[in-house]
């Protein structure tokens, strides 16, 4: 009964740890209502020689005020200026919420291998604002458990 008991709550409490550190964050960081920071997990690996096809999924919280409209999550890489590895579809990042993302990327070996030591993805936010000026806005990630709601 207490192994199902901590099976449950693992989960929530990893979900409690990550919800509390991006709180902390947020207070911190929030200028402008367009600062964010998120979660991100490898939820599967297919090796491709040198490059490997990863499943993931980010948790993206936006710590200002504001809506940002018709946004969208772009991951780039770390090892070269510029390669651009996922966009994810438009999506609204409502102020002061987290918005869940799936996605499915091929990404170079060595950039997979850096993730694996601590160096995260690089993920933006772009978004255009209503004088059509194009913002975009670096997510701060940590990799981290998203808990997964039935």
């Amino acid at each position: 009964m207490h192994r199902k008991i901590r099976r449950l709550l693992r989960p929530l409490s990893a979900f409690l740890l990550t919800a509390l550190f991006l709180v902390v964050c947020g207070v911190t960081t929030a200028k402008n209502g367009r600062d964010f920071a998120g979660v991100y997990h490898i939820r599967q690996r297919t090796d491709l020689g040198d490059a490997v096809r990863i499943e993931f999924t980010a948790s993206i919280q936006n710590f200002g005020d504001a809506d940002v409209y018709g946004a969208t999550a772009v991951m780039h890489g770390n090892l070269h200026s510029g390669p651009r590895y996922w966009r994810s579809p438009s999506i609204l990042l409502r102020g002061r919420e987290s918005t869940v993302l799936q996605g499915v990327a091929i990404v170079p070996r060595l950039e997979v291998e850096q993730w694996d030591r601590g160096a995260p993805p690089r993920l933006y936010v772009e978004w255009t604002d209503q004088q059509g000026r194009g913002h975009r806005g670096n997510v701060e990630l940590h990799r981290g458990v998203i808990p997964t709601v039935r």
